[in-house]
């Protein structure tokens, strides 16, 4: 190794990826199957001179859920690519020696913290919690530590050996070809029906499965299929029943769902359930997240899963724009009436652009024609999942609705144009399930506004919120804001005044994050120490000189992972 070295890439993750070392490059790949044909593809494209034909045809046998390192044998250039759920981010930055990747943003502490805070960077966090609400989607590669860049999800960036961004541009083009072939009708219905039970049947091979249970379409839908399709690895529903007179009309639903089509059920406590509660529980987070203000309601039914033994928990996440939104239908978004009052005109100006950059990304999507609600970014929030990995250990949160495979095929059947019926509810996923659910449930009324438990969970949690505004003033400070602002804020949302502000919960969100200490006890630190890799790929002067991949994976020292 004592050789000149051109280019040197350290990548530091706590998920070992699978190894690929071909012809014209290395090959890092971080993703939740590695199926034959995908390990196939990943050879080819270590092997293929053209990279972006290589690259295409991997892609392809890609899903929604994955990252990409890969760095050429003779420029040395780096291609870093993430899914559209973004369960395996990738950050970056240039030392002495060459591009560091990391998945998580170092581990520092609150003053390091505001010490290298960006001022762009909460101001991207405030645009893409309001233009793209909980699945905080960005087209940006900002970060809230000016030292770092990441790869936006869904994005493909192609950088130099020496740091300089030679190309950004869409990874994975998910609806690529849709309009080629439409089915006809039936045949449209079937591959819908058969690409979600395959989802089930997928998740279901690597684990046991629950579900949530809300007494809504999208979950009964998922909860109806498990029955159906994997019976025998499944757990059964976790619910909340809420006692307040508004949610009445819930439990019926939830009740004609069960004599429907009986099954276990496991309940939650709802005080656990209500937004903002176990805030002082919040696991560590290396970025803000609006996923931290409701981390009680995730983790308790993460808990209630874990205890019947189930390694996934499926949501109904993305049911809403799959089975009621056309995909050309496009994103609209409004900036909070009061956002001026909560920012300095600068910043509040450049919030405004960036919201308005975020929306036009999005409604662009991937270019085949759909974007907007239809954005694969818009489906399945990845921030809860990445809270439960460390809060709940031994739980992966996803939906159960959504693949690569079924958003093309819903794509296919909303194009075969099914007939509507104006009397029931989500008539589009009723032409697919209706004999899975119950007639009441597709000719009730809307759902219930979950605006009434916002209110009660931030009085409830009265106590841990006023805690985390009173240690909120150096984050003011360094943000530019008027520190006494958020304070007085949340003495009045926990009083029942205007809790469901979207600014309350994105200035809750950034605060628990900067005023969260460094993680834990020593023996909490060996045990995530051993779950920490570095791969280093070194190439040399190019040419007949340069060398191949050297993989290392060892446990590094913690004072590494910290730098």
């Amino acid at each position: 190794m004592g050789e000149k070295v051109a280019c040197r890439v350290s990548v530091v993750t706590s998920t070992r990826p699978k190894v690929v070392e071909g012809r014209f490059r290395h090959l890092l790949l971080w993703t939740d199957s590695f199926a034959p044909d995908l390990a196939n593809a990943a050879m080819a494209f270590t092997n293929e001179p053209d990279v972006e034909r290589g690259i295409g045809r991997l892609f392809a046998r890609l899903d929604l859920t994955y990252a990409i390192v890969a760095v050429e044998s003779l420029s040395g250039i780096i291609t870093m690519a993430a899914g559209y759920n973004n369960l395996y981010p990738l950050y970056f930055c240039q030392d002495a020696d060459g591009i560091v990747i990391k998945d998580a943003l170092p581990c520092t502490s609150a003053d390091e913290r505001l010490q290298h805070l960006d001022q762009s960077g909460f101001a991207d966090f405030v645009a893409r919690a309001v233009v793209a609400g909980p699945f905080e989607l960005s087209i940006d590669t900002l970060t809230f530590d000016r030292r770092w860049r990441t790869v936006p999800p869904g994005q493909r960036l192609a950088i130099s050996p020496d740091g300089r961004t030679l190309r950004c541009d869409v990874a994975n083009h998910v609806f690529q070809g849709i309009h080629d072939a439409i089915p006809p009708l039936g045949q449209a219905v079937d591959e819908l029906r058969e690409a979600i039970d395959l989802r089930l049947v997928s998740l279901a091979q690597h684990g046991l499965v629950a579900s949530e249970f809300s007494g809504g379409i999208d979950s009964s839908i998922v909860r109806a299929r498990c029955l159906a399709r994997i019976a025998s690895r499944y757990r059964g529903g976790v619910t909340c029943r809420f006692p307040y007179l508004e949610f009445a009309r819930e439990s019926e639903m939830q009740d004609a769902v069960l004599m429907h089509a009986p099954g276990a059920v496991t309940t939650v406590d709802h005080r656990g359930f209500l937004p903002f509660s176990e805030l002082s529980e919040v696991p560590w987070h290396a970025s803000p997240t609006l996923a931290s203000t409701a981390w009680g309601t995730f983790a308790s039914v993460a808990r209630a899963a874990r205890q019947v033994g189930a390694h996934f928990l499926l949501s109904g996440h993305g049911g809403d724009t799959l089975f009621r939104w056309h995909p050309e239908q496009k994103l609209q978004y409004g900036l909070p009436a009061d956002v001026a009052r909560w920012l300095p005109p600068s910043l509040c100006r450049e919030v405004t652009a960036r919201a308005h950059d975020i929306a036009i990304g999005l409604n662009a999507g991937p270019g085949e024609g759909f974007g907007g609600l239809w954005h694969p970014g818009l489906f399945d929030p990845c921030y809860p999942t990445a809270l439960l990995r460390s809060g709940v250990p031994g739980v992966h949160y996803v939906s159960g609705l959504i693949s690569r495979d079924v958003l093309r095929a819903a794509a296919r059947l909303w194009l075969a144009d099914p007939p509507r019926d104006e009397q029931i509810q989500k008539a589009f996923a009723c032409s697919v399930f209706r004999s899975d659910l119950p007639d009441a449930l597709w000719r009730r009324p809307g759902k219930v506004d979950h605006l009434g438990i916002v209110y009660r969970g931030a009085i409830a949690a009265r106590q841990d919120i006023l805690r985390v505004a009173e240690h909120s003033n150096e984050l003011l400070e360094a943000l530019g804001l008027p520190q006494a602002m958020f304070p007085a804020f949340a003495e009045a949302a926990t009083r029942g005044i205007d809790s469901g502000n979207p600014m309350f919960s994105i200035m809750l969100a950034v605060s628990l994050w900067a005023g969260q200490k460094k993680p834990g006890t020593p023996e909490r630190e060996v045990r995530e120490q051993d779950k920490r890799y570095e791969a280093q790929i070194f190439i040399g002067k190019g040419g007949d000189d340069a060398k191949k991949c050297l993989k290392v994976f060892p446990c590094i020292q913690p004072s590494r992972i910290n730098s």
